[in-house]
């Protein structure tokens, strides 16, 4: 969690959310993983809704284990409940950043 704090997240807090898979959002990626990481994103975004001001934001990071102080492939910003899942991606190794 360290090598992640200092290697891409530009805020003091991070929390580490586990799951199966992370949340991946691809055309490469096998349609079901696909559409969990979907349902992942919207329900950590209305989590994350309750807890943020408007003006704030907080960012998400997917990656493997042990490839926290890699280089990233990618940045995005999104407004949290206004994205539009059909027209961006998210791939393995990109900070995301979701504003309210």
């Amino acid at each position: 969690m360290l090598n992640v704090k200092k290697y891409q997240f530009t805020t003091p807090f991070v929390y580490e959310v586990s799951s199966h898979w992370g949340i991946e959002i691809s055309k490469y990626m096998n349609p079901k993983s696909c559409a969990e990481s979907k349902m992942k994103l919207i329900e950590l975004c209305k989590i994350m809704d309750r807890f943020i001001e408007i003006g704030d934001f907080f960012e998400l990071y997917s990656c493997w284990v042990g490839e926290e102080a890699e280089k990233r492939d990618g940045e995005i910003t999104l407004q949290i409940n206004t994205f539009d899942m059909d027209v961006f991606e998210i791939p393995e190794k990109t900070l995301v950043r979701l504003k309210k």
